[in-house]
Formats: C-alpha cells, structure tokens, sequence
C-alpha cells in the first residue's frame, strides 16, 4: 500500500499541491514525521521548518504501518497534519474506536508550503455507521488572477 502512495505523490507532486488523507492503519505516536535539519548540515539543502508545529498525538503506540507511514513522510516531504492544526492543535485526537479502545490510526499528509493553507482541521466524533472519525478540514487557496485579453503581454 505505501509504495502505490508513495509512487503516485511522486507522480503528481510536480503537477500541483498534494494533501493526501484517510485510514492508512498505521499507529504513529509522536514519532518525528521529517528528517531533523542536523542530518542536512553537509549538503546545501535548507530546510524551513522551524516554525513546524510540534506534533501531538494522543495514541502512544507505535507499530509497523505507523513507522512505515512516517518513513513516507520523510522520504516524500510531507507532514501529518494531525495534533498541528487548527482545533486539534495540541490535541492529536484519537481517529477509531472501538470494543478494544481507542487509536489514532486515519491522517492528513500535506506539504510544509500548503500547512498555512488549511484554514480549519477538525476531527469529528465516530457515528452510527463507523468506529472511524471524520477528518474535516478547509483549504483557502486563491484562485489565480485572471488576465483580461487587454491586458495579456504580446511577444
């Protein structure tokens, strides 16, 4: 499953913005989900995260998807969403319930450039029809500015 991820954000990663979500099954706890600056000291790549939100997650447990989910978030740049934005900021609120409790197991995956975009992430309680809760969230970007055939540059 991660690699057919991985090899369709590296597909369509240079045609746009991604953001991708849903239950990936994996149980990251707060394991860092980017590669630390200090690892990039000898080469000439600078990275801007220092104002990266920290990261919360109310699930502790760490498994073989969550690692691996990570792994494809540094190897692809991208950052969980969850327990760094808007309400559930400082939270990390658990995304499934059931009889044997509760975990964090269904993300947004989004790039560092776009996080200023998303306007509101929420996540919702589960319902009737699922133990899974709903990841809401808003994306304010600006259309591009339309250019009126008076004002088009000739060459």
């Amino acid at each position: 499953m991660f690699e057919c991820i991985e090899s369709g954000i590296e597909k369509y990663k240079e045609h746009g913005h991604i953001y991708v979500t849903g239950d990936f099954n994996a149980r990251t706890a707060n394991l860092p989900d980017f590669l630390e600056r200090d690892r990039f000291l000898d080469t000439n790549i600078e990275l801007d995260y220092i104002n990266l939100p920290e990261r919360v997650n109310k699930d502790h447990v760490i498994d073989a998807h969550g690692r691996r989910l990570v792994y494809l978030c540094k190897t692809t740049n991208l950052f969980i969403g969850n327990g760094r934005l808007d309400e559930d900021k400082h939270l990390g609120s658990f995304t499934f319930y059931n009889n044997n409790g509760a975990s964090t197991v269904d993300y947004l995956l989004i790039q560092f450039n776009n996080l200023k975009h998303i306007t509101s992430f929420k996540i919702k309680p589960p319902n009737e029809f699922s133990g899974h809760c709903p990841i809401c969230f808003c994306i304010n970007r600006k259309p591009a500015q339309l250019i009126s055939r008076d004002d088009a540059p000739t060459h």
